[in-house]
């Protein structure tokens, strides 16, 4: 059975749209999530330790993402998704809500456990953003690939200068564009949100 586009389209099953799925799932925003907050925890606070950062980092993993992503796995298996990828946009306003409301609860957690302040940050990017991206959602689908993977490409580009690494979001950008999951618009905005997003939480 092909697979059928945002638009109801098939998609046709060439090579590019196989890369496209192995890159859409090396690159998934969970593991994007994951790595934006390593990156916070290696290279946001030059008064952290690597050691300090890297366990801050999975503290916040723990408190932050666990949530979610148990939410998301269990809708999965049980079929309410329509695919890995939540392609239906009426799909994932109720991931979008636990996202946020596990972020707004587990900011007031990390900070009664003292965490360093570049990783509050993160958190209350991660709050605009998501916020954002809900809101977006009720009218208009946007990219939480491209959302996720330029989170971790403007901290990079931030914190050590790693600009390169924006050719990876614009890999992980034509990827969702050849598996059908997304127009350029949709990822040319899930690139912005997060950009601003981490530039006001990081770089004012």
């Amino acid at each position: 059975m092909p697979e059928i586009d945002q638009f109801g389209q098939a998609v046709p099953q060439t090579a590019a749209y196989r890369f496209g799925q192995v890159v859409s799932q090396v690159f998934h925003p969970i593991f994007n999530g994951v790595a934006s907050v390593f990156v916070v925890g290696l290279l946001g606070d030059p008064g952290v330790s690597r050691l300090q950062g890297v366990i801050w980092a999975g503290v916040c993993i723990l408190v932050l993402l666990t949530v979610p992503t148990l939410y998301f796995i269990n809708r999965l298996r049980r079929g309410v998704y329509s695919d890995e990828d939540v392609s239906r946009r009426s799909e994932r306003n109720g991931l979008f809500l636990v996202s946020l409301a596990s972020l707004v609860l587990g900011s007031g957690l990390l900070l009664l456990l003292g965490v360093p302040t570049a990783f509050l940050r993160l958190v209350a990017a991660g709050i605009g953003v998501v916020g954002v991206c809900a809101v977006i959602n009720t009218r208009w689908k946007i990219s939480i690939h491209a959302t996720s993977i330029g989170t971790v490409a403007m901290l990079l580009s931030l914190f050590v200068r790693a600009y390169p690494f924006w050719l990876v979001a614009a890999l992980v950008g034509w990827a969702r564009l050849q598996t059908g999951n997304h127009t350029p618009g949709q990822v040319a905005a899930g690139w912005l949100v997060a950009a601003v997003g981490i530039f006001l939480a990081f770089g004012l």
